[in-house]
């Protein structure tokens, strides 16, 4: 309960932040800004959907310098020719990274974060001499809660439309990531010593602790990609999976291969040449999506409506009883659907029928606003 009234009083602090920014910006009109600072969020996920919205910063203002504040392991993938710094984890490092940005005296921030008080203290501080804040979090608990005007909407579109709502030009594309010659020399290299054939498919069973679902049902699912594709499945080792994966190996016939733990930009080309990938609702599945692979993510908990895959071939796997819940405002009720046997809905042969369906549509380029792919089981 302490926790929850910690991060109500951090909303409420933010939420009245951005109120004293957008009051002062009715009496003095913004100008340009020469520095821009954004706070990404540390999730994989939310920092690869934000991607665009962050690319669109960048061509709106293209004379700006441009601070990014980002998970180490994720600024590789981010949006190029921005300066960069590493999102603290220690109070120590929070404190050093509040002082730093203060120094860049930033005219405009933009905040994907989630609130904490490190951040709302900053906005503070700042105000002397930030002419404007975007935050992403007051501005969905304003529509949400105040307004009551919220849809469900995927967060790739909520960022840009956040930002459209604030003057900034935001059109609404698919997050992209392009893989470096060198990331791919090194995937390749990755792929051939593992004795990875060209066609592959990429499973990703571990999210979450919540995020579940049972090891017989990977290892079925295994047989059945192998059977009806003829591709070969690899399993990227992380440290979350490396039990999952044993327990996965001694129920298949068809034993995967295991690749070695990689950096994400690694993972990244992987994902680029692979045929399919299928996994959990987990961040490895925004960055296989926005590589341009198929993707195929299965929902056992998590905002289905905010985070299906966004590509023109992607498909979100759910049950009705599960979306029904995720599409109110409070998801009182969404912890009575975290044993396994509210899943069982969910079979690898209805998740084998997604795969089919998806590895049989067309890739669309000029496709950038996709709409909800979810498939009912």
């Amino acid at each position: 309960m302490a926790f929850n009234i910690e991060h109500a009083g951090a909303l409420i602090l933010s939420y009245a932040t951005q109120k004293i920014y957008d009051a002062r910006a009715k009496i003095i009109k913004p100008q340009t800004p020469k520095k821009i600072a954004i706070i990404s969020d540390p999730a994989i996920g939310d920092f690869i959907v934000t991607m665009p919205a962050m690319e669109s910063i960048k061509k709106n203002y293209p004379k700006s310098r441009i601070l990014l504040i980002a998970p180490k392991d994720l600024i590789p993938l981010a949006p190029k020719k921005m300066e960069t710094m590493p999102l603290p984890k220690t109070n120590i490092e929070k404190i050093e990274t509040v002082l730093k940005i203060i120094k860049f005296k930033p005219q405009l921030i933009v905040n994907f974060y989630e609130p904490d008080y490190p951040s709302i203290i900053l906005s503070l501080l700042l105000l002397p001499t930030c002419q404007k804040r975007v935050d992403l979090s007051s501005s969905l608990r304003e529509d949400k809660l105040i307004k009551k005007n919220w849809k469900p909407t995927h967060f790739n579109e909520y960022a840009s439309q956040t930002l459209q709502k604030e003057g900034i030009k935001a059109p609404i594309t698919k997050p992209k990531i392009k893989s470096s010659k060198t990331d791919i020399k090194n995937a390749k290299q990755i792929l051939k010593k593992a004795g990875v054939k060209k066609n592959f498919a990429i499973l990703f069973p571990t999210s979450k602790t919540r995020k579940t679902w049972p090891v017989e049902n990977f290892a079925s699912l295994i047989d059945q990609i192998h059977e009806k594709t003829k591709l070969e499945i690899i399993i990227p080792t992380s440290p979350e999976n490396e039990k999952t994966i044993q327990e996965i190996t001694q129920q298949t016939e068809n034993k995967p291969i295991i690749l070695p733990k990689t950096n994400l930009e690694t993972l990244a080309a992987i994902a680029s040449l692979a045929k399919i990938y299928v996994g959990m609702d987990t961040g490895i599945t925004h960055i296989a999506a926005a590589t341009g692979c198929p993707a195929v993510s299965i929902f056992t908990s998590g905002k289905i409506y905010n985070f299906y895959p966004y590509t023109e071939r992607g498909a979100a796997i759910y049950i009705k009883k599960y979306a029904n819940l995720t599409i109110t405002t409070q998801r009182k009720d969404i912890e009575k659907l975290q044993s396994i046997e509210d899943f069982d809905q969910i079979t690898p042969e209805c998740v084998m029928k997604a795969i089919l369906k998806v590895l049989a549509k067309k890739k669309d380029n000029k496709q950038q606003k996709i709409p909800f792919n979810g498939i009912e089981c």
